[in-house]
């Protein structure tokens, strides 16, 4: 991908103005990716790789051709607007410099009790697997006892979807926090749609725990016997739902551009 290429895309007017800003990166679930501007650049380099022979060399092209791009077509702008650019050798970083410290965010109590849940689930991931191996026995013996097999796919379609689903936010919502609590003071202010942007993250976290309760609670369900340990897991998800909602109040009122507008 090139500069051309790169400047129709961002001209066409199918996309969506930020609309990856605030969303999941779950591209395979989502319904607005051709209205993303992201997703097509993505997709893109993806063919392009692709049709080379040499495909990990192919990749590491793209990222440096769309880089480039990027980067030429910054300049481009920066010179039509009158704006200097620091060149490559400028934005290098003297071999002295101190290594910065992490800022006190990042050990904010919200993304510490969102890494304390990932824990959480990951460990009754790993310690239920006998349990997953008994439930694929039990549906194959009803499939083998008569029962409708149209019910028995539902069954385990849900089953795994809701693990998808839980598998997929456990990263997904320390990483939203973490975005939300570690924007600079300075920057904190900035508003979009009349919010501030980190009560879109926020609500992005938000999100993602919604579907986790709901899966955790299908989940529980299907294995009733593991309740003593599923409780602790929705008990400490639900009290960082309610503290993250107490901390970004306007959270679920945020109107991420696409998906609630």
């Amino acid at each position: 991908m090139n500069k051309d290429s790169l400047k129709k895309l961002a001209t066409d007017k199918r996309f969506i103005a930020d609309i990856h800003v605030f969303c999941d990166r779950w591209c395979e679930r989502c319904a607005y990716t051709s209205r993303c501007m992201n997703f097509a650049i993505n997709q893109s380099a993806f063919r392009e790789s692709k049709a080379d022979a040499s495909t990990q060399q192919a990749v590491w092209t793209q990222l440096q051709n769309l880089l480039k791009a990027s980067r030429d077509l910054l300049k481009e702008v920066a010179d039509r607007e009158g704006i200097s650019m620091p060149s490559l050798n400028e934005l290098q970083a003297p071999a002295a410099m101190p290594v910065k410290p992490k800022p006190a965010e990042a050990a904010h109590a919200l993304v510490l009790a969102a890494r304390t849940y990932h824990r959480q689930a990951r460990q009754w991931f790993l310690t239920s697997r006998d349990l997953f191996k008994a439930k694929t026995r039990e549906f194959r013996w009803r499939s083998g006892s008569g029962e409708a097999e149209f019910a028995m796919a539902r069954d385990v379609s849900q089953w795994d979807d809701a693990m998808v689903v839980i598998r997929w936010y456990m990263p997904q919502i320390e990483i939203k926090l973490t975005r939300a609590v570690d924007i600079a003071p300075e920057t904190a202010a900035l508003t979009f749609n009349g919010h501030r942007d980190v009560e879109g993250h926020a609500k992005v976290a938000l999100i993602g725990m919604d579907r986790s309760l709901t899966a955790w609670g299908f989940l529980m369900q299907e294995f009733p016997d593991t309740e003593d340990e599923i409780l602790p897991i929705l008990s400490s998800l639900s009290k960082l739902q309610k503290d993250v909602e107490t901390a970004f109040p306007f959270a679920r009122a945020f109107k991420r551009p696409g998906f609630d507008s």
